[in-house]
């Protein structure tokens, strides 16, 4: 039974079983792949709770990254969910350029839900400072996945929003993944924008963006060191057994 999981039990008082298994079995998954301490922030999301949704998995951060909710998103024992008109996201606290080393930057999240964007520019998950042209976000519709991390926007064709993602940096090479499968390696470039991770949508210098609000559901999401494909698809394997653990994989 892992601490950082009891640590985590204690402060949010969830009860429910399914899920103090689910929490349980997921870390101890991670901790015996080696992962876990590859890990910088992992928001379970359970509970349904604008309370009990923001606290970070990762003992050793206290209370540093727990998100500041914003709006009015939807909670549910599914996770947090973003809405036309709601202006729903959460802050992270997290400093993508206080908090990583460029060339050694990954994250992964799950989207539980396939609505339609509503938004112009949909974004998930990210900030960015448009002055500097430093960029560490998520894109994801039904039709188009993405991300810029530091220099020009990757994207491919997206058949449904649905799914877990990993963008991963190592080096000069990023590599994206959906559902355990890599979808794209380019070379990449640049400097991390000096501003704090965003969910829902993403940190534009000093705020949300007007037109970045995504209506996605986010369940799992992780901040971790940059990951090699094969430890990407572990991980993604692990947060998919955590995800049908809970009873609410959609993909």
């Amino acid at each position: 039974m892992g601490n950082d999981v009891n640590v985590f039990l204690s402060k949010t008082g969830i009860t429910d079983t399914v899920i103090i298994n689910a929490l349980h079995n997921c870390f101890d998954s991670l901790v015996d792949s080696g992962l876990w301490s590859k890990i910088k922030v992992f928001y379970p999301l359970v509970g349904g709770t604008a309370y009990t949704t923001k606290f970070d998995l990762v003992r050793r951060n206290k209370s540093a990254f727990d998100i500041i909710w914003h709006g009015s998103p939807i909670f549910s024992y599914n996770g947090v969910m973003g809405g036309a008109g709601l202006n729903a996201y959460g802050d992270t606290s997290f400093n993508i350029l206080n908090n990583t080393t460029v060339g050694d930057e990954g994250y992964t999240l799950c989207i539980g839900t396939n609505d339609a964007s509503f938004s112009s520019d949909e974004i998930i998950f990210g900030g960015f400072n448009g002055l500097a042209k430093t960029y560490s976000l998520l894109v994801a519709t039904s039709t188009s996945f993405g991300t810029r991390l530091n220099s020009a926007i990757n994207s491919i064709s997206n058949s449904t929003k649905l799914g877990i993602y990993s963008i991963n940096r190592n080096s000069s090479n990023l590599s994206m993944l959906k559902n355990t499968t890599v979808v794209k390696n380019v070379t990449t470039s640049g400097d991390l924008p000096n501003v704090r991770i965003y969910l829902l949508n993403v940190m534009n210098s000093l705020g949300p963006y007007s037109v970045g609000y995504s209506a996605g559901r986010l369940q799992t999401t992780v901040i971790h060191f940059g990951l090699t494909d094969a430890e990407s698809i572990n991980l993604q394997n692990i947060i998919n057994t955590f995800e049908n653990d809970l009873g609410r994989k959609t993909w």
